[in-house]
């Protein structure tokens, strides 16, 4: 069985897990609120972590390297978030490994998805 295959005007829906993990051996977990994959080149996760508000618009050009540039949203006030990651899927779901840059912190990112919602093909 393949993945999927995701549209723009047909997007799949996910939820799952996003990770953090520190250099310094720490690590922090929160819970994909929703995700949406339209097309091989766009997925967009949503997440809250404590007060910290992410909505993370993952772009490519090859459908497997995948990065995003914006603004956190916190209490009074915003954060410059970058990240880079490569995507693995397969009939299971999506799995995002990669790096995350927060207000000059460095760590690593994992992020696993499965699909919430299927649709008709």
């Amino acid at each position: 069985m393949k993945p999927i295959q995701p549209s723009k005007e047909d997007p799949i829906r996910l939820n799952g897990t996003m990770k953090w993990i520190y250099h310094t051996g720490g690590k922090d977990i929160t819970q994909v609120e929703q995700a949406f994959v339209r097309g091989e080149h766009e997925i967009v996760i949503e997440a809250k972590w404590e007060s910290y508000y992410y909505t993370v618009p993952l772009v490519s050009k090859d459908g497997v390297n995948f990065t995003a540039d914006f603004e956190c949203k916190k209490p009074a006030k915003t954060s410059r978030v970058q990240v880079s990651c490569k995507l693995w899927l397969n009939k299971s779901g999506y799995l995002l490994f990669g790096e995350w840059i927060e207000e000059g912190n460095e760590m690593l990112w994992i992020v696993e998805l499965h699909v919430t919602e299927l649709r008709a093909e």
